[in-house]
């Protein structure tokens, strides 16, 4: 009887801890790991639209899934404009995810299996690319940061 309750006993203080426990991504490295195992750009689009106050815009729409199993805080992705040769010739950074506590920014954590995806009639702008812009982009997701 005292055998069987020393490893009950052992079983609950200790299985919860091995089996939830787990480092989380620290070092840039680590950092790169997940973003490059665990975070899937995808739906990536580019063209010249309409807007009320523009005839016609650069814009480009994407959506990005976290398979991995950390909530993340903070995305920040690269965005190159490619020229009609299909080389790029102006980059930007944007954060389609940023949680802050300033008030000013409404996004919400990527939590595990979930998405970041524009709505169907939102895109993102970029009104300072000249005529050499061919229609296409690149990007990559080159920083993170998780949730406490």
């Amino acid at each position: 009887m005292l055998k069987r309750l020393s490893l009950f006993l052992a079983f609950c203080f200790l299985a919860p801890h091995s089996v939830a426990a787990h480092e989380a991504p620290k070092t840039s490295a680590e950092k790169m790991e997940y973003i490059e195992k665990y975070l899937q750009l995808f739906e990536i689009e580019s063209s010249y639209i309409k807007t009320y106050s523009d005839e016609e815009v650069p814009a480009f729409r994407y959506a990005i899934k976290n398979t991995g199993r950390e909530t993340l805080t903070k995305i920040e992705v690269l965005v190159y404009f490619l020229d009609k040769e299909g080389t790029p010739f102006f980059e930007e950074n944007y954060f389609p995810v940023l949680v802050s506590d300033s008030g000013f920014n409404d996004s919400r954590p990527l939590k595990p299996n979930y998405t970041f995806r524009m709505e169907s009639n939102k895109w993102m702008t970029e009104k300072s690319l000249g005529e050499e812009w061919g229609g296409e982009i690149d990007i990559e997701i080159v920083e993170i940061e998780l949730s406490e």
